[in-house]
């Protein structure tokens, strides 16, 4: 186990413990990771700022939950990938209603 990943562990466990800081020490170094990821799926800054936004809100809402992960960076890619693959599906869905519409029109 190489000294980062033993750092971003004693994070975790703090974050899961609800220190603030922990999580602002989490969110500086999954950022910019994060936002190059999603964008690399949506292909847009506002909606991947969004979704990015979003993410770091779920992991928040189930901080409890962390403790029984042992990859905190395979945790929250997951969750970045099901939120933003869930957004696409729905972007998808809305967009072919709004062609339906105006092809009834």
């Amino acid at each position: 186990m190489n000294q980062k990943h033993k750092i971003d562990e004693a994070l975790v466990k703090r974050f899961a413990n609800g220190d603030m800081k922990a999580f602002d020490s989490i969110y500086s170094i999954f950022n910019h990771k994060l936002q190059k990821f999603i964008f690399s799926l949506v292909k847009s800054a506002p909606e991947t700022e969004d979704l990015v936004h979003e993410v770091f809100v779920k992991v928040w809402e189930n901080k409890e939950k962390l403790k029984s992960y042992s990859s905190f960076s395979s945790y929250l890619f997951s969750i970045a990938y099901n939120t933003t693959i869930s957004f696409l599906r729905v972007k998808a869905k809305n967009s072919r209603y709004i062609e339906y519409v105006k092809s009834i029109q």
